[in-house]
């Protein structure tokens, strides 16, 4: 809330995706090759490193270096058989990323809801309450964005395999 309340520029660092979409105006994209000012949102700038992971994979496949590339976590096999099967899969990954997309709105208002009891409460209890009830409702936030990218993935996979 302090940040989002700060009248003057901060620049933030950090891995908390949850901060960064509640906190962030813009985002600034540090690479190899520098720093650039993008406009994009939070959603964009994942979809940007998905794509960049894709670019980066088929360059190594390329330059024939697949064995020396990270090994990549094994996908659940009923992904692997939703990404395998294109046809009629489409629309239910679509209505669980609509789902997602509700869940984690309701776990913001209710993280923003936490905040503010926090910021108006002085007893050390409820203080330590409120933090472990702000970090819980974080971590499932955390979850269901990674659940939230692995459909994206999914559905962009089937959209692709379908065109």
């Amino acid at each position: 809330m302090a940040l989002n309340e700060f009248e003057g520029t901060v620049m933030l660092v950090s891995h908390d995706r949850a901060l960064l979409r509640s906190v962030c105006d813009e985002f600034w994209l540090v690479t190899r090759a520098g720093s650039s000012r993008s406009t994009a949102t939070w959603t964009i700038y994942q979809r940007y490193l998905l794509d960049e992971g894709k670019r980066l994979r088929e360059e190594l496949k390329q330059a024939g270096k697949v064995a020396e590339a990270p090994a990549v976590k094994a996908e659940p096999a009923p992904m692997a058989a939703q990404r395998a099967a294109p046809s009629g899969k489409l629309k239910p990954l679509k209505q669980s990323l609509e789902k997602l997309d509700k869940s984690m709105a309701a776990l913001q208002l209710e993280k923003a809801a936490l905040e503010a009891r926090l910021a108006e409460t002085s007893s050390t209890d409820a203080i330590a309450e409120n933090g472990k009830q702000i970090q819980h409702i974080s971590d499932e936030l955390a979850r269901e964005e990674e659940k939230w990218m692995e459909l994206s993935e999914q559905i962009e996979a089937l959209e692709t395999a379908s065109a």
